[in-house]
């Protein structure tokens, strides 16, 4: 088995002065591949990606591994392409494919609450197989647990939003909850401006962060 992972360059500023981040496709290069428009954007650029199957293998799912960004499926295309804007941190999303033919009898169906999403990976599968299920919670929002719609299977974890459970001989039916995440000021400031300054990562000196995630301070 082979991985790619396609990076982007780099990039701490563009030209106009404003931060960029990078866009990084993590996939098996055996079963597919993955392209986008951009490796690096400025925060609030539309991003498209979209997930190429090899010959005998189909398309599953995108998977957000980093960058707190929600996938946005365009209008009018196939699922195997989505877009995003570009917030304030590197996006890492790895693309899922399956083997054509890897159906099983039954199905799983992943419900959300519409503060996030869920899949499962396989979509189909036969009584006894392992299935692998998460959730992807939108922006300002953190999962909070599995709800097993039916029938009644357990899951490994249901406050984990990655998990598992192992497929009955029934369809199954789950939703994803979510809640909202916290919100806190931070503030920085530099005792004496003459001897250098301080600020935040992305330029401001008080901003207001998500709850979980890692605040930078410059100091020059």
């Amino acid at each position: 088995m082979q991985w790619f992972i396609s990076f982007g360059a780099f990039a701490l500023a563009s030209c106009g002065g404003g931060e960029q981040f990078t866009v990084t496709l993590v996939y098996n290069s055996a079963m597919g591949a993955g392209t986008t428009t951009h490796t690096v954007a400025t925060t609030g650029t539309s991003v498209n990606i979209t997930a190429l199957a090899n010959v005998g293998n189909m398309f599953s799912h995108f998977e957000v591994l980093a960058g707190g960004i929600t996938l946005v499926p365009p209008t009018g295309v196939t699922p195997n392409t989505a877009d995003f804007i570009m917030g304030t941190a590197n996006v890492v999303v790895q693309l899922h494919f399956l083997a054509s033919g890897s159906q099983g009898e039954f199905y799983i169906t992943v419900l959300d609450d519409g503060n996030g999403n869920g899949w499962s990976d396989p979509a189909q599968a036969d009584a006894g197989d392992h299935i692998d299920i998460g959730a992807n919670p939108n922006t300002g929002y953190k999962f909070s647990h599995w709800e097993v719609i039916s029938p009644a299977i357990t899951v490994a974890d249901d406050t984990d939003r990655f998990t598992t459970f192992t497929m009955p001989a029934a369809d199954v039916y789950l939703m994803a909850h979510f809640v909202p995440r916290q919100k806190f000021t931070v503030t920085v400031s530099s005792a004496d401006n003459s001897q250098g300054v301080a600020f935040l990562g992305n330029g401001h000196t008080t901003y207001e962060f998500y709850e979980g995630l890692t605040v930078d301070i410059i100091a020059r």
